[in-house]
């Protein structure tokens, strides 16, 4: 691990149906599915990257969740979107299933087990939903994305492992543009795919390296108001941004501290002003950038405290400018006003 490691007992993963390796997100190899699951504490291994004491400007507004498995607790809370309703949706990785609560944190309703059946998951990862209700959700290690209403109730999936069109080798993030196209970031193939709203291929871009539409380990994903697709490239250290169809328009970040450079970054959102979200997985913090991926600010510091982070993976904007953040290591959905 480059930085840290996360605490993730072997036998919470045996219980949860983790079959391969099902890593922290962010450890340069997130997902490895060709290694045996490690048995690791939160203890950091080096001195995490920023200040020790939160900015003074951090805009916290407040917190909600626990390590377990009962209503509203969660077990390494991974990625997040919100309904029209600004209800927010919460793929809770460990327990294998879907939470949903409304924007003050207040469990409402959630779904699925662990299981390769309709509406059960082996890692539930990526999460996105389109205006009309349905729920994509990205269920990593049954190599296939499955969707649902806003209640649970299951519609369809697709996919299967492999490298051919349609198929995945640890899919991780989801996106779905205006006219109901669904991407998704395909891990360990180092490429993103689009499909219908049922699934049915439409094309791919991207291959392993660092040049301008490669990948190395492709993780979070948004689309904006126009329909140009921006992709996390996880260990490469940058935000890449391209067409609708997969043309490469552009990128910026480099590894590293400094406002606008990135350890691992990880999930992403756009506001409906255009401006982009990311979070900086293992700089334990948040930017933010202008449409025009100039930087605006960012908050956040290693640590248990209110706004702070142990590993923040997931981001949503809802739309009243509310940002929520899930903190993985601290087991917490934490809600900021900007």
């Amino acid at each position: 691990m480059k930085n840290f490691l996360l605490s993730i007992s072997v036998l919470a993963l045996i219980s949860t149906g983790c079959k391969l390796l099902c890593t922290d997100p962010g450890d340069g190899g997130p997902l490895d599915p060709g290694h045996s699951t490690p048995t690791v504490t939160l203890t950091p291994t080096s001195t995490p990257s920023g200040s020790e004491t939160p900015a003074p400007t951090c805009p916290y507004v407040s917190q909600w969740g626990t390590l377990g498995s009962a209503n509203g607790q969660m077990n390494q809370p991974i990625e997040l979107a919100s309904d029209t309703g600004d209800n927010i949706y919460l793929s809770d990785w460990g327990n294998n299933r879907i939470q949903v609560f409304d924007s003050n944190g207040n469990y409402l309703r959630q779904w699925g087990t662990g299981g390769s059946g309709n509406g059960q998951f082996n890692v539930p990862i990526g999460i996105d939903i389109t205006p009309s209700g349905t729920v994509y959700v990205v269920d990593v290690y049954n190599y296939r994305i499955q969707y649902f209403t806003t209640t649970g109730t299951y519609l369809g999936q697709w996919g299967s492992y492999g490298t051919g069109n349609g198929q995945f080798n640890t899919p991780w993030g989801v996106a779905v543009d205006g006219s109901g196209n669904v991407f998704v970031t395909d891990e360990w193939n180092n490429r993103v795919e689009k499909f219908d709203a049922t699934g049915t291929y439409l094309g791919q871009w991207g291959s392993y390296g660092t040049g301008n539409g490669q990948f190395n380990y492709c993780v979070g994903i948004a689309v904006d108001a126009s329909g140009n697709v921006y992709v996390s490239d996880h260990v490469n250290g940058r935000v890449q941004e391209f067409t609708n169809s997969g043309v490469f328009l552009n990128s910026w970040g480099s590894t590293g501290s400094a406002p606008g450079q990135f350890n691992h970054p990880q999930g992403l959102k756009i506001d409906a002003a255009g401006r982009i979200y990311v979070a900086d997985d293992q700089n334990s913090r948040v930017q933010v950038f202008d449409s025009g991926m100039n930087f605006i600010t960012m908050w956040g510091t290693y640590g248990s405290a209110d706004c702070q982070f142990i590993r923040p993976t997931g981001i949503e904007v809802n739309s009243t400018g509310d940002v929520f953040v899930s903190d993985y290591g601290n087991n917490r959905i934490e809600k900021f006003h900007p």
